[in-house]
């Protein structure tokens, strides 16, 4: 005979209270014949999986326990005789974990201080524990808010915390904040090849850039955030003149797109830009001459610009100048300007850019407000800088601006200067103005060596003096044409003088110039009606003397006025006479002057008591 067991617990399953995330066990002890378990939740029988396991066996298992798992467990034990047994309900409690996620910024400047981090208040009773790699903890590391100092170097840090609630709960948590040292990113514009043209790390790579003497290249200085902070300062700094030679390498800050065309447009290339901002470029004493310009800012301003200063540095004067501004935040701040190639033209022969007398030359920073005091040398070795290739018009006129019709005229001359040793190109051309007719050319002269070439004598057009040779630094030259007004002309002769290089000129504002000449009308020979009658006067007294005459017989000019006179007295025997003054260039009638007036003339000059010539009109 076989005795079977009836199902018996001998010991109750008891409550359970766990931190959220942990495990929980629930265990009972049973005896009987051929017994089975199976746990329950609320009186629903649990299935081993998912975070469950044990349903069907003396434990059960419940891991990484959450709030939902929280209830009443028990457990019936049933074997092979009946009935089965029910253990009593054991509760599971499941406490919530404290947030212990860091609340700091991503990214910091090397060796800034006041950082702050922060976890969520715990309640009353909790702790919080806080430690930092590459860093230091400098205020509440027992709260629930920190402040720290980052590291000087290294390009991170990291920040950890663990928070115990008044439950005995606890959660730790790190971040990792990244570190910037403030580096300011220099860039130049890549102008080469076409097509390709791009901000580039500023090296002045003959392979990839090309700006003659003259020139200007634009730069680009990049302030990260978070160093630049609110407020930034920041002092330029580049070679001036050579001391020992004399030779200049930048003579001047000017705006950034100044000479080079395909940089317009492109200020905030690669970047995100809120706002642009200029400021005017203030002038240097030291130079004679200066491009007017500005200082572009992206996604800030400057608020002011000092002085210039200099100081000496290997051989060379350098020029220094400060900015401050502002920035906006959480944006890049990029400062824009332009550093012009000092070119003989301005700075004397032999004395401009392409003469530095070292391989290199430097053009940088130093003073940053928001990193390391630092500044960037910039080889210059190869760099593709050519000769000064100016040519400047520098004076286009001649006589009075006016010619009458049918009149030969002189029409203004060109005179014009370069400084390099390139072919070069001059056109002097005439328009008229309102009269389709008006001058034809004559006669067109130029220094030796050019070779002229023009519209046949009579035609109308543009006149070319080419230099097929170089033409030395400093040198100058004038061109000139004599033209013929048409008769019975009107309006303006329209002149413009254009000068072109054989290769690339700097600048093209002064490659031309333009003025004009009045056509006025026809021209008569002036008529003295009636000579001045002799007049006889004691000493001391006024000789008044008369006389009648049309400039134009027949018509008031509207232009030139009514006749003008000037008298003219010369000693005996040298052509006493009397002369109407004359705008259109005939020649003036000449009457002879009442000799009683010699007496009181002493080597052709009127003294006190010389009777006195009053013209009457």
């Amino acid at each position: 005979m076989t005795v079977r067991l009836l199902p018996s617990i001998s010991a109750q399953p008891s409550p359970k209270s766990v931190c959220e995330g942990s495990t929980a066990t629930f265990t009972v002890v049973a005896s009987g014949t051929g017994i089975t378990y199976r746990w329950r939740k609320e009186g629903v029988n649990l299935v081993n999986g998912g975070h469950v396991s044990g349903a069907t066996s003396a434990t059960l298992t419940i891991s990484s326990a959450a709030a939902a798992d929280a209830g009443s467990y028990d457990v019936v034990v049933s074997g092979t005789c009946p009935p089965a047994q029910t253990s009593n309900a054991a509760s599971l409690t499941v406490n919530p974990r404290p947030s212990a996620t860091i609340a700091a910024a991503s990214l910091l400047c090397a060796g800034s201080a006041g950082n702050s981090a922060s976890v969520a208040n715990a309640d009353v009773g909790a702790g919080y524990a806080w430690t930092i790699n590459n860093g230091t903890i400098t205020g509440g590391a027992g709260t629930a808010s920190v402040t720290y100092a980052a590291g000087l170097s290294g390009s991170s840090l990291t920040l950890n915390v663990t928070v115990t609630s008044p439950n005995g709960c606890s959660a730790s948590a790190s971040k990792a904040v990244a570190l910037s040292t403030g580096d300011i990113v220099i860039e130049d514009w890549k102008n080469i090849p076409l097509g390709t043209e791009s901000w580039q790390s500023a090296t002045l790579s003959a392979k990839d850039m090309t700006y003659p003497e003259g020139g200007t290249i634009p730069y680009r200085l990049t302030m990260p955030q978070p160093c630049v902070g609110g407020t930034w300062s920041i002092t330029l700094q580049y070679d001036f003149v050579d001391v020992s030679s004399g030779v200049h390498f930048v003579d001047f800050l000017t705006s950034y797109n100044a000479y080079e065309g395909s940089v317009n447009g492109h200020a905030c290339l690669g970047d995100t830009c809120a706002g642009e901002s200029t400021f005017p470029i203030p002038a240097d004493g030291d130079v004679s001459y200066q491009m007017p310009g500005v200082f572009t800012v992206e996604n800030g301003t400057i608020t002011s610009v000092s002085a210039y200063s200099t100081i000496p540095a290997g051989g060379a004067i350098q020029k220094m100048v400060t900015l401050t501004g502002t920035a906006t935040p959480g944006a890049n701040v990029m400062l824009l300007f332009g550093a012009h190639l000092a070119r003989d033209y301005e700075v004397g022969h032999q004395q401009g850019r392409h003469e530095w007398p070292t391989g290199t030359a430097s053009l940088g920073f130093l003073n940053y407000s928001g990193g390391a005091d630092r500044r960037r040398a910039h080889e210059c070795e190869g760099q593709r800088q050519y000769p000064e290739q100016p040519v400047a018009v520098r004076h286009l006129g001649g006589g009075d601006g006016f010619a009458r019709s049918g009149e030969r005229r002189a029409e203004p001359g060109l005179q014009h200067r370069r400084e390099q040793q390139r072919p070069a190109v001059v056109h002097l051309g005439h328009a008229h103005g309102r009269d389709p007719r008006r001058d034809h050319i004559r006669l067109g002269h130029g220094p030796a060596g050019w070779t002229m070439t023009t519209p046949a004598v009579g035609g109308t057009g543009i006149v070319r003096w080419t230099l097929s040779t170089s033409f030395g630094a400093g040198a100058s030259a004038g061109f000139g044409l004599l033209v013929a007004v048409d008769a019975g002309a009107t309006g303006t002769v329209e002149n413009t003088a254009m000068l072109t290089a054989g290769n690339v000129d700097a600048y093209l504002t002064n490659n031309s110039s333009h003025t004009s000449t009045t056509i006025l009308g026809l021209c008569s020979m002036p008529v003295v009606s009636s000579d001045p009658a002799p007049a006889n006067v004691c000493v001391g007294d006024t000789a008044k003397l008369q006389r009648r005459g049309d400039r134009y017989p027949g018509r008031h000019d509207p232009v030139a006025g009514d006749a003008q006179w000037r008298w003219q007295l010369q000693r005996p025997g040298r052509g006493n006479h009397r002369i109407a003054a004359l705008r259109c260039g005939d020649v003036p009638e000449r009457q002879p002057v009442p000799s009683a007036l010699h007496q009181h003339v002493r080597d052709g000059v009127l003294r006190r008591g010389d009777p006195e010539l009053v013209p009457w009109q």
